[in-house]
């Protein structure tokens, strides 16, 4: 049985196409991933912010509400394998093309859920959504930046450094 060599570097990506290999395109696409990101995060959050609401005019218990949340984290988890594949086979850009259509049709089935079962499928249909743009997105990056160049775009285009840029928007700007 053949071993693998650990030690051996990854193959470089291909160049990004020359039209879009200059700073501020490749800067332009970070500054769409963070958008999509962003989007990403409060679609998440927004539950917690109407459970109020929703708990009461849908009449969800605290034990629903746990396991609508439980089944959207299970969805968003297992989408971080399913479509990373799917991700590295088609690439970033099929691979965004299709976790925004099956997040998009989660946003559109959440406002017809009347029960629990109803709200708990669309949760977790905008958790296969949601979870697929993590692979995108860094696959995007590892293909526009020179591998010494990936930490700052990923840094200003994920979740994580939302509340670092939205206290100081310039922290991400200087690197533009």
């Amino acid at each position: 049985m053949e071993q693998l060599d650990d030690t051996r570097p990854a193959p470089e990506r291909t160049a990004p196409p020359p039209s879009l290999s200059s700073s501020a395109s490749r800067w332009g696409i970070a500054v769409l991933l963070f958008l999509a990101m962003t989007l990403n995060y409060f679609d998440r959050q927004m539950i917690a912010f109407l459970k109020p609401l929703l708990s009461h005019e849908l009449r969800w218990s605290e034990a629903d509400y746990a396991n609508i949340i439980t089944a959207f984290q299970a969805a968003y988890a297992a989408s971080y394998l399913l479509l990373g594949r799917f991700v590295d086979r088609f690439g970033a850009k099929a691979g965004f093309a299709f976790a925004f259509a099956i997040w998009s049709v989660a946003q559109i089935a959440h406002g017809f859920a009347r029960s629990v079962t109803s709200f708990m499928a669309a949760r977790v249909l905008l958790g296969l959504g949601e979870g697929g743009a993590y692979p995108a997105g860094l696959t995007a990056i590892a293909h526009w930046f020179a591998k010494s160049e990936r930490a700052s775009p990923r840094a200003c285009s994920m979740p994580a450094s939302i509340s670092e840029s939205s206290r100081r928007p310039s922290s991400c700007r200087r690197w533009c």
